[in-house]
């Protein structure tokens, strides 16, 4: 999606709200695999929340199991509390949504194989094991997209 379509959607979704959102990326795949794996994920999410108001790290901060250095570990904030911004070692700048993944959330995934629609099990055998990991939505989880891999939102 263009950033700047992006920043229209987001400006019409309150702070917090649920909103739900598709994207797809190319799957990790194994270097042996000959085909062209993509993921495309449906998911109800939250955006525009502030990391530190999050239950469970108000929480950590309190009992004193992390420090109060909220700071990227990588990117800086291009819109605060939406959008990051990131230059790889190739100098190459990508932009993220940030997104909050939450208990009880709607979350599916679609597998393609070369532009056609397969299970996960017909293609598990081309897929890096990061790739095979299963959300465990017992908390809040901030999630990063790539804009350019979000289909739609709102």
């Amino acid at each position: 999606m263009k950033i700047a379509k992006l920043n229209k959607r987001l400006d019409n979704i309150q702070k917090g709200a649920y909103t739900s959102i598709v994207w797809e990326r190319n799957a990790h795949i194994k270097r042996s695999c000959p085909y062209i794996i993509k993921k495309r994920v449906f998911a109800t999410c939250r955006v525009g929340i502030n990391y530190k108001n999050i239950g469970y790290v108000k929480n950590s901060l309190i009992n004193g199991e992390r420090n109060n250095d909220f700071t990227l570990p990588w990117g800086q904030w291009e819109r605060y509390p939406y959008i990051i911004q990131h230059t790889n070692k190739k100098e190459i700048t990508n932009r993220y949504l940030r997104l909050y993944l939450g208990t009880n959330q709607s979350i599916r995934s679609e597998w393609y194989l070369n532009g056609r629609i397969v299970n996960l099990e017909d293609i598990k055998q081309y897929l890096l094991s990061s790739e095979l990991k299963e959300l465990e939505l017992d908390k809040t989880i901030p999630v990063t997209v790539n804009v350019n891999d979000i289909l739609s939102i709102g």
